[in-house]
Formats: structure tokens, sequence, C-alpha cells
């Protein structure tokens, strides 16, 4: 399954952007005014593609659709929940030029505290995460993974540990 084109609604509250990928080269090139999100929608597909839901939750638009080679599209819409830091997204996989859901489902987020305001010390992550070294004021390279996770990304995967 491979993705053909992309859609996003509303990127920054403005912006509507279509890039259909080039199937038979295998490359697009993705060009425009500075300031006008081409790489803040691969930052989307990636977030969603690589579960890092604090890009998603980051970039503020009002639908992300993916179209994919075998007729299907998913559907990506943001929900503010509870307060203003949070969101959950659903996510529906549907038949292309159908309203027919194959697969549907919402994911909230499971920290209480994203955004700038935390009520715990941020030191607690180095004394209770393991596999976490800390490479500046919020990123961590977790040293399983060899992946950077910020502040959110932390929380998100480890607010069990973290008791958020």
């Amino acid at each position: 399954m491979r993705i053909e084109k992309i859609i996003v609604n509303k990127l920054f509250g403005i912006f509507d952007h279509e890039i259909s990928l080039n199937m038979s080269d295998r490359i697009t090139i993705l060009h425009g005014k500075n300031g006008v999100g081409k790489t803040t929608v691969l930052r989307l597909v990636n977030g969603f593609f690589n579960s890092k839901y604090s890009e998603l939750r980051a970039i503020p638009f009002e639908k992300l659709t993916i179209f994919f080679d075998d007729y299907t599209h998913l559907v990506i819409l943001p929900k503010q929940i509870e307060d203003v830091m949070r969101k959950s997204f659903r996510f529906s996989l549907l038949k292309n030029g159908t309203n027919n859901k194959i697969e549907s489902f919402e994911y909230k987020s499971k920290a209480k505290y994203l955004g700038s305001d935390r009520s715990f010390p941020i030191s607690i992550i180095d004394e209770v995460i393991p596999n976490l070294e800390r490479i500046s004021a919020r990123r961590w390279l977790h040293l399983l993974t060899d992946e950077i996770l910020n502040l959110d990304d932390i929380i998100e995967r480890f607010s069990h540990s973290l008791r958020v």
C-alpha cells in the first residue's frame, strides 16, 4: 500500500493543500513560498505513521486525508477535549468514493498535562524513566530506539510511570 495523494484542510487555519504523488517516477517535488506549510504537511504525515501524535497535536489543521493506491483513504480529524492543550483524533479508513468505513477509532491523549503548563518537575523524567538520556533542556534520546523525544512525546509514552 503506497500513498497516492495527501490533502490537508485549513493548515494553520488558512491553507488548503492537495499533493498528488508521482507514482511512476516515485519522486515528488514540493515547491511553494516560504511559510505555506510544505514541511509541516510532511510532519503531519510522519507524525501519524510514526505514532508521534505530539506532532499532530502541535500543528493546527482541520482535516488531513491520505489516499492510498489500494482505493482506500485515511481521514484524520482533530478535536479539542477537556482543556485547551489536549486534543483527541478521530482516525477513519474508508473506501474511496464512498463513506463506507472500513475501520475507525479515536485516539485520546493519555497525558493530563501537555504544553507549557505542567505541574511536575521535569527532572523526575531522568529519575523515573529508564533508557532515556537528556540531550537538551526538553529533549531526550531513547537509548533502545535511537529516537529523539520531546517533552510531549515523553508524557504521551510514559505517563503511566510519571503518574500524570
